[in-house]
């Protein structure tokens, strides 16, 4: 095996990195794999450090953080010959979870030390990769108002839910293929779930070849309770009243620019959405 770079991104959620490189250096070394150790210092720095290791040969790059730092090391190594590890320590983390890595570290450096390699999918919504989920309904406000928070952490996002909550109103949304959405939540998934194991898409595939658009209804107050168990238990596909389509390519219209996430995190708005699904795009460590 060529050089591990292990990427760490010090500020990924709740502050879990900060103890990576310490167990890497206790842990590699009776491995007998050689690796270095890389800090991103800003946004977009991960990408660059991917760039300048694809160069320099190496073909396993390492993101040691939360599902922001995921993609931006994941959409580095889009259609190269390097595979992508995994060390979550971020607060959803949902590639990991669907990929089944542990969230304990030193176990996910054993998958990494494995070095079994699959081939999934990717998606891309106006040219941005994205690997789990990216939405236009309540699920990307909450994370502009997520981004404004002081702290991250699943308390706290369940904080900016609950004031989202209060004043959310669904807008209307228009397909390609003449279909109208107007939903609470309107999801395009390639993984399972947006992370923290809450399965938007129970039945969603890596290595399909589709992405899923996902539409749940209005929830009023009385029904949340069951619609957040069905949520986190994966039951969430027999909900009558939620709709999937799955497909390659399709566009979504709405009035004016709104509210979007990738992967989680809020990105610049656009009233026209175009969504892909790019097989077969990347390469992945994940469990024997």
């Amino acid at each position: 095996m060529s050089v591990i770079t292990f990427i760490i991104n010090p500020t990924s959620g709740t502050g879990k990195s900060k103890s990576i490189p310490a167990l890497i250096h206790s842990y590699f070394p009776t491995t007998g794999h050689t690796y270095r150790i890389r800090f991103t210092e800003y946004a977009g720095h991960a990408k660059m450090i991917v760039n300048e290791e694809i160069a320099n040969g190496t073909r396993v790059i390492v993101a040691v953080g939360g599902d922001g730092t995921v993609n931006e090391v994941a959409s580095g190594l889009l259609h190269s010959q390097a595979a992508l590890g995994i060390v979550p320590t971020g607060s959803g983390n949902g590639l990991a979870r669907h990929l089944k890595i542990p969230m304990n570290a030193a176990k996910a450096l054993k998958v990494i030390a494995d070095n079994y390699v699959i081939t999934i999918d990717s998606g891309e919504v106006n040219g941005k990769p994205f690997f789990c989920t990216s939405g236009i309904g309540f699920d990307a406000t909450v994370a502009e108002r997520f981004a404004t928070i002081k702290g991250r952490g699943f308390i706290n996002y369940i904080k900016a839910c609950l004031n989202e909550y209060k004043t959310f109103r669904p807008e209307t949304i228009t397909d390609n293929e003449g279909t109208t959405y107007k939903g609470f939540l309107l999801t395009v998934c390639n993984a399972n779930q947006y992370g923290n194991n809450a399965f938007i898409c129970p039945t969603a595939s890596l290595s399909d070849g589709k992405l899923d658009l996902v539409q749940v209804p209005t929830i009023p107050v009385y029904k949340l309770f069951s619609f957040l168990i069905q949520l986190m238990n994966q039951t969430l596909d027999q909900n009558k009243s939620c709709t999937r389509k799955s497909f390659s390519e399709l566009i979504l219209k709405r009035k004016i620019a709104g509210p979007l996430h990738i992967d989680g995190d809020p990105v610049a708005h656009a009233a026209e959405l175009s969504f892909r699904c790019v097989p077969k795009s990347l390469n992945v460590l994940a469990p024997l």
